[in-house]
């Protein structure tokens, strides 16, 4: 989303402009969005073609239009797989990489463990990548982690993340 000062400028000057990949729905603005639904349907499916049955969710429900997709996509798999999850595996208060540590804190404080988590962007997958080692736990062997973005911050975090890519410049 453009920044405030930028939108008000383009505003005052009456240019036009397309938000590309905005989070944040408004009638007044036009915007190009990915399908976030399909990806991480196609994120969790691939979890679940790898054997996984136990899998937690971290998301954002502050960006309402993202949020509402990637859980939808998540909930799809598990409701045709029949798969059922402890509610606590549904962490929806990853707001930043800090909060997303947190979020696979409380998942990781439950008597059941996941063997994979989906996080909605790649930036949670990396905060639960550090809940996961802190917990002296091991990625993939113990729990997997898949996210969405592929930012360019994956190919430096170990191991490398598995990220459904969605190509912004396309």
């Amino acid at each position: 989303d453009p920044d405030p000062l930028i939108e008000n400028a383009l505003k005052q000057h009456e240019l036009p402009y397309i938000s590309v990949d905005s989070h944040l729905t408004s009638e007044d603005k036009l915007s190009v969005r990915a399908d976030y639904e399909t990806a991480a349907y196609v994120a969790v499916k691939y979890l679940v073609e790898l054997g996984h049955t136990k899998i937690a969710f971290i998301g954002n429900h502050a960006l309402q239009y993202h949020y509402a997709q990637t859980f939808s996509g998540f909930t799809k798999v598990l409701d045709e797989q029949d798969i059922k999850i402890p509610v606590n595996w549904i962490q929806f208060r990853a707001y930043n990489e800090e909060a997303a540590t947190m979020c696979m804190d409380e998942i990781l404080h439950g008597s059941l463990k996941p063997t994979a988590v989906f996080c909605s962007a790649d930036i949670y997958a990396i905060g639960a990548m550090k809940s996961i080692k802190k917990h002296n736990l091991k990625i993939p062997q113990d729990i997997s982690i898949i996210g969405i973005d592929d930012i360019l911050l994956c190919q430096y975090v170990n191991p490398t993340l598995t990220t459904i890519k969605i190509d912004k410049h396309k």
